[in-house]
């Protein structure tokens, strides 16, 4: 193999895959990016046999070849070169770099021993905006349950519906989030639905982090297929597969209220600053954190007490409708609906102490989010 290309193409390439890689010591080319020629571009591959990331960039090909090299030490090397040309040859199980006055040589594993990654997609399910998938992603995949023991909680269950729209919903039983949305969506092949691991789309909205125009989304043979242009690469497109996960998925919506009995709107801002604040004192074993609505003052208080640190109190104005309410909720899961919300405004939905409460965004950007949260029992 011999080829060139910029270091910056190269670079961000590098850095797409990378992060994917395996690190199971009993097969030593997990840890390895493959390289190789293929219909007068590079190719970049990475997996962990769970996760498959390819990455295809623009180059000058004077010969065919391919071979797998460490991918942190290339990653590392390439990042801390010019910004030039670089020249990528292979040399039995070596590749030689060169870029400017910089030469090196890593020792690799021949790409015949690295792991097949399924390819191109057939007939993809669903068509989405980059950015507006990439947002949904980072509403729900945090609230995946982080023990894979039940790995299909650990997934965000993903749903495509026969008029369009799309659903993600992740729960860990202690908190739930689900999107729903259409505008941004070209539905290009059959409704369907299935768990994806959260790791995976974790990866995919870093990914997509950078920019993406369309991405088509295509389930097959126990798959999921994304595939999109990455605009900060010359003449390059990344594909993401992952396996779907087996098993059936909770039924999340029962535990959404059809109703609440009081709904504060808050500024978002102020919301965080005095839920950050008081958190500060709350128990470490609880992260226990009580709220109290009160419909005279137009108000919400924030207390935490802890018998080590100390104890605050915290208070900010709201739009109370309904009655007064005071419960006990984990601060680290409202923090986390918080932010997931984005906007500028947020409405706090309560029935009981004993009962889900939710944050809904309001505003423009409040298409279809929910995040429901368990109260913790006093």
């Amino acid at each position: 193999m011999k080829l060139t290309c910029t270091q910056e193409n190269l670079t961000r390439a590098v850095g797409i895959v990378a992060r994917s890689v395996g690190k199971d010591a009993s097969l030593p080319v997990l840890s390895n990016v493959l390289l190789a020629t293929e219909r007068g571009r590079l190719k970049l591959a990475s997996t962990n046999l769970e996760l498959g990331v390819t990455c295809f960039v623009g180059a000058r090909v004077e010969k065919e070849g391919s071979l797998t090299v460490p991918a942190r030490l290339l990653l590392d090397y390439v990042s801390n070169l010019p910004s030039n040309s670089v020249s990528l040859e292979v040399s039995g199980d070596t590749l030689n770099l060169e870029c400017g006055e910089n030469h090196a040589s890593i020792k690799g594993i021949p790409a015949s021993e690295f792991p097949l990654i399924p390819g191109t997609q057939e007939n993809p399910n669903v068509v989405i905006e980059g950015e507006r998938l990439a947002q949904a992603i980072g509403q729900v995949v945090f609230a995946a349950a982080k023990d894979e023991s039940r790995p299909e909680i650990a997934g965000v269950y993903v749903q495509i519906m026969d008029d369009g729209e799309v659903r993600m919903a992740a729960t860990d039983s202690y908190r739930l989030a689900e999107r729903r949305f259409k505008n941004g969506v070209r539905l290009t092949g059959s409704p369907t639905a299935a768990i994806i691991p959260g790791k995976a789309l974790s990866e995919l909205h870093r990914i997509l982090g950078s920019g993406a125009g369309e991405v088509s989304m295509a389930f097959q043979d126990g798959q999921v297929i994304f595939s999109f242009e990455d605009p900060t690469l010359t003449g390059g497109n990344v594909e993401v597969v992952s396996r779907v996960v087996e098993g059936r998925y909770p039924d999340y919506a029962q535990i959404i209220p059809e109703s609440y009995l009081t709904k504060v709107k808050l500024n978002q801002k102020e919301f965080s600053t005095a839920l950050k604040a008081t958190s500060l004192f709350s128990r470490a074993d609880a992260s226990d954190l009580h709220l109290a609505v009160q419909e005279k003052d137009q108000a919400v208080s924030f207390s935490a007490e802890s018998g080590q640190l100390g104890k605050n109190d915290s208070v900010i104005p709201g739009e109370v409708e309904g009655g007064d309410q005071k419960i006990v909720f984990n601060h680290r899961y409202l923090l986390d609906g918080l932010s997931a919300c984005g906007t500028d405004e947020i409405s706090l939905c309560l029935n009981s102490d004993a009962a889900p409460g939710a944050l809904l965004p309001t505003g423009d950007a409040s298409e279809g989010y929910t995040y429901i949260i368990m109260p913790i029992k006093s």
